[in-house]
């Protein structure tokens, strides 16, 4: 390399590092001198400032317009799931019952999060996702408001990091998927789903809220066609049909059975929760068709089996069992005391035996404290079935 080009790259580089050490400088003096003044908002495509927190709002509930080959459509989004995965957020809010489907973010750094809707699928997060690769380059560039937002990144970091998702009413959900680590304050309430909600917690805290599975709906009957609600005349003129003569209810046929009534589509809502590290999970005035939880423990592999030994033999019967795998106590209560019908109960809670003087780690049932191995009605059909496999966890139900 010739010496004039690196003396040229020398110079451009000071002349960089004086520029970068000015901007510091300069970000740090005005803050010092002028405390309230809006120097670093963020204010732009779908953000504002409110009370001195930078708030993005996306509403999820707006049409939107498809080109077909004959015309533009307005279609409804229509919200089927709700997949929220956040790390290290302060608060979060998931509120069903809504008059609009949108999320709403509070000081959280443009580009380093993801909030978007596509094929009736709502998600919200800021771990890296493929699939929304685009949202988080657009929010970046059609938010950027200069380089000094980078230099001095505890603007947003002192502040309170904040989601709001709020569900449409209208919007019933097929399936919930939540996955939260480092999360200590995190509230679902008032959502009705029909199918199943997965919740994943990592050294979180969640409290469910008045959430139910989606009640019985009644398959409306076919309507008669048009043939058979008129009548012809000899003349071949439609007459209009008589008038319908009320029928007596129908009576029991003659073996006793019951009449075929109406039919119905009964949904089954199940809630299979995974925690560990210190968790806690607390349910209250919700209604479940079943609940499964995995607490402080990982399931065996064929890889965990033959991992280091050389021996190929492998005893089938243990894949897919439970083992502990240590972590901080976690909490789980459930008061289903509101839901209007009794469970029956497979709890298997056995702590680690370096934690086996902690009296707290036992299963409390109806104020009453059971056995590491409770059951109660478990495996009957008639009742909606509540498992818990745990180690080291706090369990307190009520029913």
């Amino acid at each position: 390399m010739k010496p004039a080009t690196l003396i040229v790259m020398s110079v451009g580089l000071v002349i960089a590092i004086i520029g970068c050490s000015l901007c510091l400088v300069a970000t740090k003096t005005a803050e010092r001198d002028y405390p309230d003044d809006g120097l670093f908002v963020f204010e732009g495509e779908n953000y504002q400032v409110l009370d001195g927190n930078t708030i993005r709002t996306e509403d999820f509930s707006d049409l939107i317009y498809v080109k077909t080959e004959d015309e533009v459509k307005a279609i409804e989004q229509d919200v089927k799931v709700l997949a929220v995965s956040l790390k290290g957020v302060d608060n979060v809010e998931i509120i069903g019952g809504q008059s609009s489907s949108k999320v709403m973010v509070y000081n959280m750094q443009p580009g380093l999060y993801a909030c978007g809707i596509g094929s009736g699928v709502m998600k919200v997060t800021n771990r890296f996702e493929k699939s929304l690769i685009f949202d988080y380059i657009s929010d970046a560039i059609s938010n950027f408001k200069g380089i000094r937002k980078y230099f001095n990144p505890d603007i947003l970091k002192n502040k309170e990091q904040k989601v709001i998702v709020h569900v449409n009413d209208a919007d019933l959900l097929n399936r919930i998927e939540l996955d939260f680590t480092d999360c200590k304050n995190v509230t679902v309430k008032n959502l009705t789903c029909s199918l199943d909600c997965k919740v994943v917690l990592d050294n979180s805290e969640i409290f469910f809220e008045n959430c139910i599975f989606k009640d019985p709906e009644l398959i409306p009957e076919e309507e008669p066609s048009a043939s058979e609600d008129t009548a012809t005349s000899p003349s071949g003129d439609a007459e209009p049909a008589p008038a319908p003569v009320d029928e007596p209810s129908p009576e029991p046929s003659d073996d006793g059975s019951e009449p075929e009534g109406p039919t119905y589509i009964h949904h089954v809502f199940t809630l299979n929760l995974n925690m560990k590290n210190g968790s806690s999970f607390d349910a209250k005035g919700c209604s479940f068709s079943s609940f499964t939880a995995i607490v402080n423990k990982t399931a065996i592999t064929e890889e965990d089996l033959t991992s280091g030994t050389g021996d190929e033999t492998v005893d089938e019967e243990l894949i897919g069992t439970y083992v502990s795998s240590g972590g901080k106590k976690c909490t789980l209560s459930l008061d289903l005391t509101m839901a209007g019908v009794l469970y029956g109960f497979d709890i298997r809670n056995v702590p680690d035996e370096d934690k086996a003087e902690d009296l707290s780690l036992v299963t409390v049932f109806n104020d009453l404290a059971q056995g590491q191995i409770f059951l109660d009605n478990a495996g009957n059909e008639d009742y909606p079935q509540i498992k818990i496999n745990a180690s080291n966890c706090e369990i307190h139900i009520k029913n």
